[in-house]
């Protein structure tokens, strides 16, 4: 389970949820509307895992919650079969359960998949109107997998959240020296980079690039002018580079700490054109070699 859905459930289990969510996925494309809407599956197969527990039962699904799982306290909102756009009626029972406390859940859930689709001023102006006098314990999600604007006075009220790109742990679950951060690494590459459709020559010289220049000390001037001439690759190894960090128990915490806080700054750095691999790479390299 990667950190965002984490936060998320811990804000669950400590009440604390916010009221409006909108959340996005790493970059847009066909691809990622799969990715998001398997991630949001994820995530109500959780939180709904929860609700059941807590009122004494067990809740059975397994898959496609978003499309099967039918309950007075989750309510999904979808265009019309035959229109694209959503309509009004389209949102008769999002409004109209606004107004009362959830049926058997410590929570009323409401999930919309494609805010692209709601362009409908009549519906942004009323759902404003239900954000701006939010009804307890009513939490609504927006899913943005085409990272489109609505009214600035309905995205000013949510709570903004991109979704990382997850890696498979089994294989890197005990990274303890800078070779078996290499390993892990790498892998963590080819696994975000294949998601990201990178064809798999730019993969293979990735590879051998990020092997020289961790492990030979060689070739990095290289290697930072590879990942900075295109952008998908930039974007796969930063999560590659944050989730091996993030797994590797023989570097210091706070060392590590630092690079990430660096790292945070990407998606909005790297939209001005200033965030450059060359600012920090050295510096993780030798913080992976250079370790207490």
């Amino acid at each position: 389970m990667d950190n965002i859905k984490q936060f998320i459930l811990n804000k669950w289990d400590k009440n604390s949820l916010s009221h409006f969510y909108e959340i996005s996925s790493p970059r847009t494309g066909p691809l990622y509307e799969k990715y998001l809407h398997e991630w949001f599956d994820d995530l109500f197969f959780n939180i709904l895992t929860k609700e059941y527990k807590l009122i004494g039962r067990i809740f059975k699904h397994e898959q496609n919650i978003i499309e099967h799982f039918v309950h007075p306290d989750f309510i999904k909102v979808f265009p019309s079969e035959k229109a694209r756009q959503y309509k009004i009626d389209d949102f008769k029972t999002f409004f109209k359960m606004q107004n009362y406390a959830p049926h058997s859940f410590k929570n009323r859930y409401y999930y919309i998949p494609d805010i692209s689709n709601l362009k409908s001023l009549e519906i942004q102006n009323k759902l404003l109107k239900t954000l701006e006098e939010p009804i307890h314990k009513n939490i609504i999600f927006f899913g943005n997998p085409k990272k489109i604007k609505i009214l600035e006075t309905i995205r000013s009220r949510a709570t903004k959240i991109q979704i990382p790109i997850q890696f498979d742990r089994k294989v890197h679950s005990n990274i303890s020296c800078p070779e078996e951060f290499t390993k892990s690494f790498i892998k963590n590459c080819n696994n975000a980079l294949e998601i990201l459709k990178v064809n798999s020559d730019e993969i293979e010289e990735l590879t051998l690039l990020v092997n020289d220049a961790i492990l030979k000390n060689k070739r990095l001037h290289e290697l930072i002018f590879f990942i900075n001439k295109r952008h998908l690759i930039h974007h796969g190894v930063v999560e590659a580079l944050i989730e091996t960090l993030l797994r590797s128990s023989y570097i210091k915490y706070s060392k590590i700490n630092d690079i990430i806080k660096i790292f945070m700054d990407y998606e909005k750095a790297n939209s001005l054109n200033m965030y450059k691999f060359e600012n920090f790479l050295p510096r993780i390299i030798h913080l992976i070699n250079d370790h207490p």
